[in-house]
């Protein structure tokens, strides 16, 4: 093996080891958030939620996040949690933004669903406690099952205003009438620019013989499907799926996972396949970021592990100049770090620049001085310059 691909293993093995320490936990449990609660005037009693905040608030304080508000909490907690826990921190991964996740714990689930004031203890008591309590953005994500996803509609279309973007997943309403009438009004009349919006629709009919306003939930969601895509013309970013091999309970898992990638599809940090066309990858990575800057509504920067392994990548491909503009825009944005002068010594060494390459691997050892790759590099390079005099 040779040293850029020593230094990369030890890139991967080491970020992945850093991401194991920080979600440990003491006295031999593991832990996924904590129970908050607030006392709420509109639904006069306490409300308890579940709080999940990426462990990188810790080590960064001035670090700000999206926030998804689960409904269902106790059920579809635990499951969201994990999965974007997964996709935005273990082993360098960039296919969602680290998130908070407030999971709504319900005492009356029903009433809840059906009336008003949990859309105003969500307006005006949940949401402001959340900001001024936990590191959020104005970013917010609300998803939700079966009536909790007919909710979610309900505030697609009511207070639009209220979240960025929404999930619904197989809805089941009170009023299966209403729903529709609401969409063909709504669709028609409201501009959606910004907001997006994933429909589920799970492969069981549910039909409930006393009560006919339930009667039929496939048939109603596709209804509700026929609107959707009708009145594309509001700017309403939307997809939609059938999921033929899930039944109503077993779905959420998948369409949480599939709704998640697809609000954030810009999201995912550029393959190496998509710069090779690219002259200025550097300056194409910037735009890139502006660009999520700007939906998201905060300062996002490119993922510092990220761009070393691109680094390495471009190293091995041949692409000299191309790595140079990417670990220079390392070196000139980010804080001091061993492995980015490390990166440039391999550079110039592979490129037959010892002079250079020693420059870069004293630089490495200047913030890292027991680096015996570094100090090993810096002796053959040596013996080669005088051997070669």
């Amino acid at each position: 093996m040779n040293i850029i691909k020593k230094y990369f293993s030890f890139f991967l093995f080491g970020f992945a080891s850093f991401i194991i320490t920080c979600n440990s936990q003491p006295n031999d449990g593991i832990i996924l958030g904590k129970i908050d609660s607030l006392h709420s005037y509109f639904l006069n009693e306490e409300r308890k939620i579940l709080v999940y905040v990426p462990s990188s608030s810790k080590n960064n304080p001035n670090n700000i996040y999206p926030v998804v508000y689960l409904l269902d909490g106790n059920n579809h907690f635990n499951s969201v949690t994990a999965m974007i826990q997964n996709l935005s921190e273990v082993l360098r991964n960039t296919v969602l933004p680290q998130m908070i996740v407030i999971g709504i714990q319900h005492t009356d689930r029903i009433g809840d669903f059906s009336g008003g004031a949990f859309t105003s203890f969500m307006e005006k008591e949940l949401i402001p406690y959340v900001d001024s309590i936990y590191p959020t953005s104005r970013y917010r994500i609300l998803i939700g099952h079966s009536f909790g996803g007919a909710y979610t509609i309900n505030t697609l279309f009511n207070n639009t205003e209220l979240f960025k973007s929404y999930i619904a997943i197989d809805p089941m309403s009170f009023d299966n009438h209403k729903l529709i009438e609401q969409a063909n009004k709504f669709l028609k009349e409201k501009d959606f620019t910004g907001n997006s919006f994933y429909l589920a629709i799970a492969n069981s009919p549910l039909v409930y013989s006393q009560d006919t306003s339930f009667h039929n939930n496939y048939r109603v969601n596709l209804k509700l499907l026929n609107s959707m895509e009708i009145y594309k013309q509001n700017h309403l970013k939307f997809s939609w799926k059938f999921y033929k091999n899930d039944n109503h309970t077993s779905v959420p898992f998948i369409a949480e996972y599939e709704g998640l990638r697809f609000i954030f599809d810009f999201y995912k940090f550029p393959d190496v396949d998509i710069l090779s066309g690219v002259s200025n990858p550097d300056s194409f990575i910037l735009h890139y970021y502006e660009n999520i800057t700007k939906i998201l509504g905060y300062k996002v920067t490119p993922p510092e592990g990220e761009l070393l392994s691109l680094g390495y990548i471009l190293i091995e491909n041949k692409s000299y100049d191309k790595s140079y503009k990417i670990l220079k825009m390392l070196v000139d944005n980010y804080p001091p770090n061993f492995m980015f002068y490390n990166a440039l010594g391999d550079l110039y060494r592979t490129q037959g620049d010892s002079l250079k390459a020693i420059e870069y691997y004293n630089k490495t050892l200047s913030l890292n001085p027991n680096d015996g790759l570094a100090k090993q590099m810096i002796q053959t390079l040596k013996e080669n310059v005088n051997h070669n005099k």
